[in-house]
């Protein structure tokens, strides 16, 4: 198994586990199990441990499922700083619903895709195919389990119903949720892919 001997890839790919963690035991002990399965806290994870391992495959597959939706999420997050008050809804519960602690950890939005980049950057050149086999893999897994264990008040990533007015919830909407997850991760992946072809020639 092979490790990484880069301090800043160490010390980065460390930071980032320990949030994780912090961020699932977090919501396990305020008694929310399903905030556990957030795609953000199960990436930050990932990453550490993709940093750690030298793995830019794992790396990549987590910022394929997370990109384009925190992205959407800061969106909406600025819009609701604006005097317009609310876009889609998205981001609303930060300003509501959260306590001081988990505000605090939500903030991982804000550094979440600077953070997996610059991982990438330390990292060699990740395998596609795979990266899009385990993104995957993992949105369906965390579906399922989210699906079966989890309360549907929890609601994590938006599973049981719409967190955005674009959305339209339904007896449809798990299928919506499925295209809309997989489009961004497609168009995640070649954002991606485009990013190494250009950096290679």
């Amino acid at each position: 198994m092979v490790t990484t001997k880069n301090p800043a890839l160490f010390w980065l790919s460390l930071f980032s586990l320990t949030f994780g963690v912090i961020a699932i035991d977090y919501s396990i002990y305020v008694g929310n199990t399903g905030s556990a399965f957030w795609f953000c806290y199960i990436a930050l994870v990932l990453f550490g441990l993709g940093g750690i391992l030298c793995s830019p495959t794992l790396v990549v597959s987590q910022l394929q499922i997370i990109f384009l939706p925190v992205l959407i999420w800061l969106g909406d997050f600025l819009f609701v700083l604006s005097p317009k008050n609310s876009l889609w809804g998205i981001s609303d519960y930060f300003f509501t619903t959260l306590t001081p602690l988990a505000r605090l950890i939500s903030l991982e939005h804000f550094f979440i895709i600077p953070l997996g980049l610059i991982l990438l950057s330390l990292l060699p050149k990740p395998k596609f195919v795979w990266s899009i086999v385990i993104s995957a893999t993992q949105t369906v897994l965390t579906f399922l389990l989210i699906l079966f264990f989890t309360k549907p008040t929890d609601n994590a990533n938006c599973v049981f119903s719409s967190c955005a007015s674009v959305v339209p919830d339904g007896p449809l909407y798990q299928l919506y949720w499925f295209g809309l997850m997989f489009a961004m991760m497609i168009i995640s992946s070649g954002i991606f892919r485009l990013f190494y072809f250009f950096k290679k020639n």
